[in-house]
């Protein structure tokens, strides 16, 4: 998932080693950029010197709680997403005192409800004007990576949805071969003499038009042999 190009960035707090693991790599594998820590202390700290879309936060913590956390983020102002994930009910004690977090997910819930209902508050707080309306059949959300076509949804991993959304970006222009695997892996096919990236991007480039060419005024193909473009008929 992205914002304004990037990953999402998630600070994730909890003090459980396997848990965080755990949850750490399905976060990852979901496509954010995840920064998890083990104490409220760190978290807090961490938040201080860098930038997070999300906060992700167990209540029962070494150092400051979650629901420290929370609190002291409300009371300057601050409304980055926070979701509380927990075991425990002590979220209800947040909410009569003012201090609400986006969401409350419990531990128990199964993973595919879990990012469920993460993507949703993203999607709430991000999500404005991240859908590129293809055509009235074709729409690709760029912060979910979900392509609807015809009504039913496609989720896309990481990878096409990354060459998809900065397809989108450019669909005035087009965009280099060359150009796109810079953005995508940072190596460059010519200056790095790695053929193989030619080859990867091609299969998801096949991928992605098999998908958006079911409406059959959207081409994906190359203009002039050199440039990648959506072209879109009227």
């Amino acid at each position: 998932m992205e914002k304004e190009g990037r990953k999402i960035r998630i600070l994730y707090a909890e003090d459980e080693a396997e848990t965080r693991e755990v949850y750490r790599d399905n976060l990852i594998a979901m496509g954010y950029d995840v920064c998890a820590v083990e104490d409220g202390d760190q978290a807090v700290e961490m938040y201080k010197h860098e930038d997070f879309d999300l906060l992700l936060l167990d209540v029962v913590l070494p150092g400051k709680q979650g629901d420290e956390i929370l609190k002291w983020l409300r009371s300057r102002g601050d409304r980055t997403p926070v979701v509380i994930f927990s075991s425990t009910n002590k979220h209800t004690l947040l909410i009569d005192e003012g201090y609400e977090a986006d969401e409350y997910i419990d531990k128990a819930i199964s993973l595919s409800e879990f990012k469920t209902r993460l993507e949703k508050v993203l999607n709430h707080a991000w999500g404005k004007g991240m859908v590129d309306r293809l055509t009235d059949r074709v729409s690709f959300n760029r912060l979910t990576f979900v392509l609807t076509v015809d009504g039913k949804d496609y989720q896309l991993n990481y990878m096409p949805g990354r060459i998809l959304s900065i397809l989108c970006s450019n669909r005035d222009k087009g965009i280099a071969p060359g150009d796109l695997c810079m953005q995508i892996w940072n190596r460059h096919p010519e200056k790095d003499n790695d053929d193989s990236l030619i080859d990867e991007l091609r299969s998801y480039i096949s991928y992605i038009r098999k998908l958006v060419e079911k409406d059959p005024r959207i081409k994906l193909k190359k203009i002039r042999g050199e440039n990648y473009i959506l072209n879109i008929m009227a």
